[in-house]
């Protein structure tokens, strides 16, 4: 990579971070283009030049904090999908993360629920990261995992990090697990005992033949 092209993806880092950084700590009615080039210490025109406008900064903050959590798993030192997922459980948990983003998230999810536009926009993100998880998951468990388990557990861990309503008002009707809305509480249920009970599922345990 040249040096001109790592400058500019350094710059456009610095514009993600600050904007994670605004969202986490002021949330979204305080970001503009204006609040983030001060915050990364750039210029306005240089963060025109990375990006058209504010709603695609808000899009690739969301994609790089989502991305940075499903890269962290390092799936295959895992030998069962139950382990798997407390590893994601505890990356995700607020006490103990170190890259938490349940405030920049909920942030994003409040222009969302005012922008009919952007919530479509951000729904089709959802779904494609879904698909990616699914996918990953698949390539290395699919041999003991049926479509319908892997459904339920990906669910349980996406409503768990988002919060069920969240999901449902985000997703409305266009969520890809509908039909396994009335099982949510239980799923959830199920993630807050591995929480709180490290020793609830080892190694050996069982969920549905996985």
């Amino acid at each position: 990579m040249d040096q001109r092209k790592q400058r500019g993806e350094k710059t456009k880092k610095r514009i993600l971070d600050a904007t994670k950084t605004i969202l986490d700590l002021e949330g979204y009615p305080a970001l503009s283009t204006r609040s983030i080039a001060l915050k990364a210490g750039v210029s306005q025109s240089s963060l025109y030049h990375h990006f058209k406008d504010l709603d695609e900064i808000l899009f690739a903050t969301l994609s790089s904090a989502a991305n940075r959590y499903l890269d962290y798993d390092h799936i295959d030192q895992f030998d069962s999908l139950i382990d798997y997922f407390i590893n994601l459980i505890e990356y995700t948990n607020p006490k103990t993360s170190q890259d938490n983003n349940s405030a920049c998230f909920f942030s994003i999810y409040e222009k969302a629920m005012v922008d009919e536009r952007f919530r479509k926009k951000l729904v089709q993100m959802g779904k494609d990261l879904i698909g990616d998880l699914k996918k990953k998951i698949r390539l290395k468990y699919g041999k003991n995992l049926d479509e319908r388990s892997l459904d339920l557990i990906v669910f349980g861990f996406i409503t768990f990090r988002e919060g069920f309503v969240v999901h449902t008002q985000l997703f409305k009707d266009e969520s890809p697990f509908e039909d396994l809305n009335g099982l949510a509480l239980d799923i959830f249920h199920l993630f807050q005992k591995v929480l709180t009970e490290k020793n609830a599922y080892p190694k050996s345990h069982k969920l549905r033949g996985i």
